[in-house]
């Protein structure tokens, strides 16, 4: 700056006054760089920074343009969390619908055996021998069971199809794919099959497992969100006993759930996974369904 200025005492007073404020901004700064360096490896600040070796993770959001939050909105989603429309467009009104699901609909849930990702996954993602045989008889009983839908399907005059997580996806299409090809079985994974129609008038529906995000993802993701700390919960969220209601009376015992104790953290959680159950469950646009196009659906 003092190398730019007019040989002046006008043009030296100016060029200090600048360099004055630009220093004002060093100590903030070295501050920040200080708190980079002392990070551990692996280490975070909660909602923003994460250190990786010799690199910084920094997480953000780009504000939707000006332009869009002045204008009239139509919001049409089935799972849409308050929380997050309301962090990227500001205050919402919100209208329920709610649709029951017709006599047609048959709906069967296996709640004693939890169906996460690793129950498929090969040895040489995780575990040991042992667990390796464990998972392929698990992916071997999957695919017994989808042959047997599939086929229960076609001799209905119908098909069948099953929404599971991405790897397990992947590996049964690649150890199954003519058992399940001949028994007329599409596969498809959470994450991919929002919008999509082609599974209306299917007669089984399969949907194995759900998505949950680590608690650490979701205070990462909403810390962004709501430019604001969340208060870790560790490796594993808290739990609640919730009592589900449904058609049949619901279950004579209350169940345990996952729930992040921060609000915005847990809208999160409960988009990734509750929402995308829904989503997947309405592939089947089960509620549009009569007399004449019976489905099952098996959770």
């Amino acid at each position: 700056l003092l190398e730019d200025a007019p040989p002046t005492a006008e043009g030296l007073t100016a060029a200090l006054g600048a360099a004055r404020e630009f220093n004002r901004r060093v100590p903030r700064l070295w501050g920040m760089v200080r708190t980079l360096c002392e990070l551990p490896e692996g280490g975070q600040l909660p909602g923003f920074v994460t250190r990786h070796g010799d690199a910084v993770r920094l997480a953000y959001r780009k504000p939707m343009h000006a332009t869009w939050l002045r204008l009239p909105r139509l919001l049409l989603d089935a799972t849409a969390q308050r929380e997050l429309v309301e962090a990227v467009l500001g205050p919402v009104d919100v209208v329920e619908v709610r649709a029951e699901l017709p006599r047609s609909v048959e709906v069967v849930q296996v709640r004693d055996q939890a169906m996460p990702r690793y129950c498929f996954h090969r040895r040489d993602l995780e575990g040991g021998e042992h667990l390796d045989t464990w998972r392929r008889r698990n992916r071997e009983a999957l695919a017994d069971l989808l042959e047997v839908e599939g086929k229960a399907a076609q001799r209905a005059g119908g098909r069948a199809a099953c929404i599971l997580q991405k790897a397990p996806r992947e590996l049964l299409q690649e150890e199954a794919a003519e058992r399940l090809d001949g028994a007329g079985v599409e596969l498809a994974h959470f994450g991919a099959v929002r919008g999509l129609d082609r599974w209306r008038d299917v007669r089984t529906l399969v949907v194995v497992g759900r998505t949950l995000p680590t608690p650490a993802d979701v205070e990462l993701t909403a810390g962004v969100l709501f430019g604001r700390v969340v208060e870790p919960v560790g490796r594993d969220y808290p739990v609640e006993l919730v009592r589900l209601e449904g058609r049949a009376g619901g279950l004579p015992e209350p169940v345990k759930v996952p729930r992040h104790p921060d609000r915005g953290a847990e809208a999160v959680r409960a988009a990734i996974c509750e929402g995308e159950l829904v989503q997947a469950v309405g592939r089947a646009r089960a509620v549009r369904r009569g007399a004449g196009s019976p489905l099952l659906l098996l959770l």
